[in-house]
């Protein structure tokens, strides 16, 4: 079965995550930015020109997360999340219609997909560890 490999990045900063809701299709959910991996590069590569093309903004990698399998679209999605810290640039949203800096705890999970929440829970775990 064909599945389809994507990256977000959970940027933090001053002990905050930042979180974007989207437009379009699932418009209200809010989300950790990024998108799909192309042909050739890794998903560090990937997640970086993601955060990069929708916030304008240049980022790198601290930690890997985690990789979930969301099986609750057509396509199986492979999800792997990214901590990522800005290097330079100020947020600037593309395709999202708001952005909010909010402590782990303070995430609303109901306003996230349901894939979504191992992915907030090792951001909160990564979090509470540093």
């Amino acid at each position: 079965m064909d599945q389809l490999q994507i990256v977000c990045g959970c940027l933090i900063e001053n002990d905050r995550v930042f979180i974007a809701r989207r437009l379009g299709k699932d418009a209200g959910l809010w989300e950790f930015p990024g998108g799909k991996v192309e042909n050739g590069e890794s998903q560090e590569e990937a997640v970086i020109r993601e955060l990069e093309e929708e916030l304008s903004i240049k980022a790198k990698v601290l930690k890997r997360l985690c990789t979930i399998e969301d099986k609750t679209k057509e396509l199986p999605l492979i999800v792997t999340a990214y901590a990522c810290q800005i290097l330079e640039g100020e947020i600037l949203l593309s395709v999202h219609s708001h952005g909010a800096w909010l402590l782990p705890s303070a995430i609303d999970i109901s306003t996230f997909h349901t894939s979504d929440e191992p992915i907030i829970r090792a951001l909160s775990d990564f979090m509470a560890a540093e």
